[in-house]
């Protein structure tokens, strides 16, 4: 069971361990963005179709949303991206919900003991290297969600930091005088709190988004277990997919709206 949550780390990049299924699936999560993109945008008409209409509704919310925070000369400009970051991750936590398991490609052949689809410590293989140890060989790895790992929540809470410090640097006058006033604000005793306030902005956004993704990802699991999937994984995948997948991607990306405005705020 802990191997299905925390697989092991197979790829390594300069000698780093590298989540390949992550990676894998963010791939996929960003392919499927831009097949929408493309299909829509070379279907535009006066009169719009089903999947022009849903672009459109989304558009017309969500960049209301960044312009009741921004105002509406900065929604024109930070729209794109903060409707970026809302799709991926919410496409990210719904990719869970794809019923599709791991394949391996050219391993050696083993005996599935459980009965579970998924080589483990129980089952046997022929060991046709002769070093004790399985080859799965090229690993597809089974679609589940990006956020469910630290490492991608973590980045994107880095990368809308840097943005939003990037903007406040260039909005504040004077130039740099202005950004380092920032953190004097009210009272220079304040700096400390200041500093400390900006790590727990990145850290609380990451932990809660990778929180309910793993946590639901995990519940979904012991239930699989204790039902032979049957009964309980199908609705609570739709669930934590759905449901909860939906409000953790937008209260991330309007915690970052947010924070973006308070730092840019005269």
């Amino acid at each position: 069971m802990r191997d299905e949550v925390m697989p092991e780390l197979p790829v390594t990049v300069f000698g780093l361990p590298v989540n390949w299924p992550t990676v894998f699936m963010s791939v996929v999560v960003a392919g499927i963005l831009v097949l929408i993109a493309y299909v829509v945008g070379r279907r535009v008409g006066m009169v719009p179709r089903r999947l022009q209409a849903a672009v459109e509704a989304f558009y017309g919310f969500f960049i209301d949303l960044v312009a009741q925070a921004l105002g509406k000369e900065r929604a024109r400009k930070f729209f794109p991206l903060y409707s970026s970051l809302f799709l991926f991750l919410w496409f990210s936590n719904m990719i869970g919900i794809v019923p599709i398991g791991r394949v391996e490609i050219g391993g050696e052949p083993y005996v599935d003991v459980n009965g579970n689809g998924v080589y483990d410590s129980r089952d046997f293989f022929e060991d046709e290297n002769g070093d004790g140890r399985r080859n799965p060989g090229f690993v597809m790895p089974g679609w589940q969600e990006p956020t469910r790992d630290m490492n991608t929540t973590i980045g994107m809470a880095i990368l809308f930091a840097f943005i939003a410090h990037l903007t406040q640097l260039r909005t504040k006058k004077p130039f740099i005088l202005g950004y380092i006033k920032d953190y004097f604000s009210p009272i220079p005793l304040m700096f400390p709190l200041n500093v400390v306030s900006r790590i727990v902005e990145m850290v609380s956004t990451s932990m809660r988004l990778y929180g309910n993704i793993f946590g639901g990802a995990v519940i979904i699991l012991i239930a699989s277990f204790f039902t032979a999937g049957v009964v309980l994984p199908l609705p609570l995948a739709v669930f934590f997919g759905l449901f909860v997948g939906t409000i953790q991607a937008f209260v991330f990306t309007m915690l970052w709206i947010a924070y973006l405005a308070v730092t840019i705020q005269e």
